[in-house]
């Protein structure tokens, strides 16, 4: 092989090694990127595995039970407190209210309490809770609305709304405070005898009026938190289908990686052969002229 010849061959080798430690570049990146997956993977399969759901005690035909929060059983559970009607507000993150839950009791014809409870609802329209029943028929629009929001709400499970909603802060719980020490400041929560919700500071308190405070889940006797299991088998099934996908597309990128690895070395040799092959032609040459 000529000096010219080896020459463009040398370059042609440099070449092909060059596209050869891109390609290697890039397989690391995609398994770089599949590692993160499987963090991320890992991750949700923890948080599905170690979450919690709320259960409120409620007593309900004729016994206490145990009872997956929603907001219908977040009102019953208050209202089985006293045996006498309660109330609960869901405001949100800033303290405005949503909706408000009144429980009371259910009774027979001669007034007679049953041992079960009935929820209303409440809707916040224009700074006045207003009945959503009453709403039907004036804003149907505005109804459908809240109702949605109402059956959210009423949704239970570890991913409920509520539960979701209660525990990262984008809604707040106000309890009703029946007691005659309640703070009438920025702390409280008032709500007129018709509806209208007044500020804690400036409001002209009214003996029909209901106070309300701010309360977190933690703080309440009747309510209780434990490990939810009920998604578990199916988490593990989830996280093994997905491990398993990525666990392969991992071993294809390997082993491609060791075959761009294994030309790579193969060209590194040649290229060294090449470059040996000119420095000999380049100290015959040289041997002529001296």
């Amino acid at each position: 092989m000529g000096l010219a010849a080896s020459q463009a061959r040398l370059l042609l080798l440099t070449a092909k090694n060059d596209a050869l430690e891109l390609q290697a570049q890039n397989v690391e990146q995609e398994r770089l990127l599949l590692a993160q997956e499987q963090e991320t993977i890992a991750q949700e399969y923890s948080d599905k595995t170690t979450n919690t759901i709320y259960t409120c005690r409620v007593f309900k035909d004729g016994e206490t039970q145990q009872q997956t929060m929603s907001l219908e059983t977040l009102a019953n559970s208050q209202a089985s407190l006293g045996g006498t009607g309660a109330s609960v507000i869901i405001a949100d993150a800033n303290g405005n209210p949503i909706v408000r839950a009144t429980s009371v009791p259910q009774t027979d014809d001669g007034g007679v309490p049953v041992g079960d409870y009935e929820v209303e609802y409440e809707v916040n329209v224009g700074g006045t809770m207003t009945s959503l029943d009453e709403l039907e028929s004036s804003n149907k629009a505005l109804y459908n609305y809240y109702k949605n929001v109402v059956e959210a709400l009423n949704t239970n499970g570890s991913n409920s709304p509520l539960q979701t909603g209660l525990s990262n802060g984008s809604y707040q719980l106000w309890i009703q405070d029946t007691s005659e020490t309640a703070n009438v400041d920025s702390t409280s929560m008032i709500v007129g005898s018709s509806g209208v919700i007044k500020d804690g500071d400036e409001a002209t308190v009214e003996t029909e009026d209901s106070f309300y405070v701010r309360k977190s889940l933690e703080s309440l006797s009747t309510v209780t938190s434990r490990y939810y299991t009920e998604d578990d088998a199916a988490a593990q099934a989830e996280y093994n289908t997905a491990m398993a996908k990525v666990n392969t597309l991992d071993t294809r990128l390997e082993n491609k990686l060791n075959q761009i690895e294994t030309q790579k070395k193969a060209v590194e040799q040649e290229m060294e052969s090449v470059d040996s092959i000119i420095q000999s032609n380049i100290e015959r040459t040289f041997q002529y002229f001296s």
